[in-house]
């Protein structure tokens, strides 16, 4: 989940929680396959 920002320490915490959802989804398919490919929506 990310939250509104409204200030440094929301988009801190925003950009945070991202790099440990990508980091789990990039862990997670490198179980099945050599290449890894994560995309952010707008």
């Amino acid at each position: 989940m990310v939250w509104g920002a409204r200030n440094r320490e929301d988009i801190k915490r925003n950009i945070e929680y991202i790099h440990g959802a990508m980091r789990a989804a990039s862990w997670l398919s490198s179980l099945d396959f050599p290449v890894r490919y994560t995309a952010l929506a707008e």
